[in-house]
């Protein structure tokens, strides 16, 4: 999903939000924020493994596992 369409439901859910639709409209916001930031960790995640595999040179392909790497949370020794 592309950045700007995510930052489009975002604006969405926000505007909805304006109107108190439910009393709990709080905490779905939090989860729709927190469901949003995880799609883009993945986006960002799934761009460093393909640059990683795709790279035009060995230095790219290394920076970008290191990055890969980082963002799984393992260590870049690996």
């Amino acid at each position: 999903m592309p950045e700007s369409t995510v930052a489009d439901v975002y604006k969405l859910i926000l505007a909805l939000d304006d109107y108190e639709l439910d009393r709990d409209t709080e905490a779905i916001l939090k989860r729709v924020e927190e469901a949003l930031q995880a799609k883009m960790d993945a986006i960002e995640k799934r761009r460093a493994y393909s640059e990683y595999k795709t790279g035009s040179n060995s230095e790219i392909r290394e920076n970008a596992r290191q990055k890969y790497l980082n963002l799984v949370g393992m260590e870049t020794d690996w």
